[in-house]
């Protein structure tokens, strides 16, 4: 395997800025890449073949400064998207007590991104959120556009 690849952009907004960190094999070292997750609380939602691929060697990599890992497994299905498995996240980090430093990190691929990243700006009226996509089509989803968001009946929120 290659060692890591690792590039940062800053984007520079009016009155904020944030990085965007660009690179491959370093799924085992996301400490270095996010050091300010050090110490914090991590949620970690995947689907169950992104979790067999690549779950162990993310949480490995976050191991010793990470309070709590929750891991929440969901289906590759668009249907997915649903306000029912929101709750069902935001209920488990409430469960587990989880404040506003906690940091989400979305594991997967375009569902897994707009789930997790809608629970990101809900929750406790918006935590740190962690884009991880695995697929092409994610990859330039969470690159471009930023948004994210979930189905209720027939309609996309």
């Amino acid at each position: 395997m290659k060692p890591p690849f690792i590039h940062e952009l800053v984007l520079g907004l009016s009155g904020r800025s944030y990085p965007i960190t660009i690179g491959y094999n370093f799924l085992g070292s996301l400490n270095e890449v996010c050091p300010f997750i050090a110490g914090r609380n991590v949620v970690i939602i995947s689907n169950s073949t992104v979790s067999d691929l690549y779950l162990s060697l993310v949480t490995s990599s976050l191991d010793k400064p990470i309070q709590t890992i929750c891991n929440t497994i969901f289906l590759r299905a668009n249907k997915e998207k649903k306000l029912s498995n929101v709750e069902l996240i935001v209920s488990k980090m409430l469960e587990k007590n989880l404040d506003r430093s906690t940091v989400i990190i979305a594991l997967g691929g375009g569902v897994i991104g707009d789930i997790a990243g809608f629970v990101a700006s809900v929750y406790q009226r918006g935590i740190d959120f962690i884009q991880v996509p695995t697929t092409l089509l994610s990859q330039v989803d969470s690159s471009v556009g930023g948004k994210t968001g979930v189905n209720i009946f027939w309609v996309k929120i």
